[in-house]
């Protein structure tokens, strides 16, 4: 895959902690395929996953509570995590709403001794100018951000970054959370086993 990077970029096979952030709902396996290659690039990575408890831009509407949404990630980096390579996190869960990702990483930093790496795709990348405190962000940390074959992405000015420009993963989160959201509760339950064991 090609990497853009920007200019003040640091190399980030140096760099151990990376943090990927969401709403995860639900999990699947393009969130897989972005920690396989972070992990695959550099080999003293550490992903830390963190599914959020409540996000500030999606409102609180979930197919799947926040017990599933961790559940499913723990099945769906279970390798992973038993190697030591993914940090299962619920520190969002114990923090007061709403959670924003400048107060979460704040926490978070507390506890990590490096500063980690924020793991994006290029539609969240897109709408950064939306989230709260986003020049502090902006300031303080590296962005590795995912884009889409053919996407038209670039990194707005001040974003220190380096893309993924060619991410070939075809999976609509959006399509696939329709799927799913026509289903009964029980059956949403079957099919979400079914696409992790699929991964």
């Amino acid at each position: 895959m090609a990497r853009e990077k920007s200019a003040s970029e640091p190399d980030l096979k140096r760099i151990c902690a990376f943090f990927f952030g969401g709403t995860f709902d639900p999990p699947h396996r393009g969130h897989y395929r972005i920690v396989s290659h972070i992990l695959t690039e550099n080999s003293r990575a550490r992903v830390i996953v963190m599914p959020a408890a409540v996000s500030p831009l999606r409102g609180d509407a979930r197919l799947f509570s926040y017990r599933q949404r961790f559940h499913f990630l723990r099945r769906l980096f279970y390798r992973e995590i038993a190697a030591g390579r993914v940090i299962l996190s619920r520190l969002e869960k114990k923090l007061p709403p709403p959670n924003y990702t400048v107060h979460t990483l704040a926490e978070l930093g507390r506890f990590c001794a490096e500063k980690p790496v924020l793991v994006i795709g290029a539609d969240q990348a897109e709408n950064f100018a939306r989230w709260h405190r986003a020049a502090d962000l902006m300031k303080k940390y590296t962005f590795l951000v995912f884009a889409r074959r053919g996407s038209a992405f670039a990194p707005e000015a001040g974003l220190t970054a380096e893309v993924v420009a060619d991410f070939d993963e075809n999976i609509s989160a959006t399509e696939l959370r329709n799927q799913l959201a026509a289903l009964a509760p029980a059956e949403r339950l079957r099919e979400m086993q079914r696409l992790l064991s699929a991964v």
